[in-house]
């Protein structure tokens, strides 16, 4: 794959010295890298630039064809800037775009079906990950190469992104071709996406929550989700102590180290009459924040202070 980055580097360079005949052997040399390291994705790519340079509209219309069959049209617009009105060529492989999909995150992360699909692996699991928290956060496109950086920080910078590429083509085969979006400066959920986080933040209906955020105890929750479960499991008290308590639990779970969490979360289980698992939940906290200077009083009876009641009324 380093080889074909190369190749697709040295064509661009000798295009922009004047050496038409040299660039257009760099990217036949590159495409067929590519082709070999299984890239296919980049592999038509670099056939666009080729059927530019040769003035070729089916060879870039098979190109155009290969994107569009998957809904990458961003990536197609590259051989139709070169040839306005190209079409692309009829093949009976080509899939339509997915009418929608909702992503599950709020527990065991999955595309629900029928039949529903698991979202399988760390790194898939992290991708869509970052992808939520940027909707949920407003700015739903993340940049290529902090998603690179993100999944693969040992790899250099071409590994990383060609197999965050394989990462996309993998989960869009697998998952639905609209789920991840290429941008031009990245990638980002696909707009037809429904997921239950952001119907949550909505809500606040904590029966959403199936298992903890992504299926990982320990993975953090973006701003949004997380200032809306404290809520949520605030006002859930005391009506709903078992939801708000386990609900409690994987909040504190994301955030270790934060008191408002653990205060949180010691409520609700003193409100679902949990003493044991609340001691357990408090000797676990009080170790773990020793670790890092943070000294709680000995008994967690101290930290809590008097329950908050009611308000005012004015």
């Amino acid at each position: 794959m380093g080889g074909g980055y190369a190749l697709w580097a040295q064509g661009l360079a000798q295009e922009a010295a004047g050496d038409r005949g040299g660039a257009l052997a760099c990217y036949e040399a590159a495409a067929a890298h590519l082709r070999a390291a299984r890239i296919e994705v980049l592999a038509w790519r670099v056939d666009a630039e080729a059927a530019r340079m040769q003035g070729d509209p089916v060879r870039a219309a098979a190109s155009v064809t290969y994107y569009e069959a998957r809904g990458w049209h961003g990536r197609a617009a590259a051989a139709r800037r070169a040839f306005p009105g190209l079409q692309a060529a009829p093949l009976p492989t080509r899939r339509p775009p997915a009418p929608g999909l909702h992503l599950r995150a709020l527990g065991h992360p999955q595309v629900q079906g029928p039949p529903p699909r698991p979202v399988r692996g760390r790194q898939a699991r992290t991708l869509l990950g970052a992808l939520l928290g940027a909707r949920l956060a407003g700015d739903p496109e993340l940049e290529q190469l902090a998603l690179a950086d993100l999944l693969y920080p040992a790899q250099t910078e071409g590994r990383a992104v060609g197999a965050l590429h394989q990462l996309v083509h993998r989960l869009r085969d697998t998952l639905g071709p609209g789920l991840i979006v290429r941008t031009p400066g990245g990638y980002l959920l696909g707009e037809q996406v429904q997921t239950d986080a952001e119907t949550f933040v909505v809500s606040g209906d904590l029966s959403l929550w199936q298992g903890p955020y992504l299926g990982a105890a320990d993975e953090p929750l973006p701003d949004a989700l997380a200032s809306a479960l404290h809520r949520a499991v605030t006002e859930a008290l005391p009506a709903q102590a078992a939801l708000a308590a386990q609900a409690s639990e994987w909040l504190l779970a994301a955030d270790p180290y934060s008191r408002p969490a653990l205060v949180l979360a010691l409520r609700a289980q003193a409100a679902a009459g949990r003493p044991q698992r609340l001691a357990r939940l408090y000797a676990q906290a009080r170790a773990r924040m020793a670790e890092v200077g943070d000294e709680l009083p000995a008994h967690w009876e101290a930290l809590l202070g008097p329950a908050p009641g009611p308000e005012p009324e004015t």
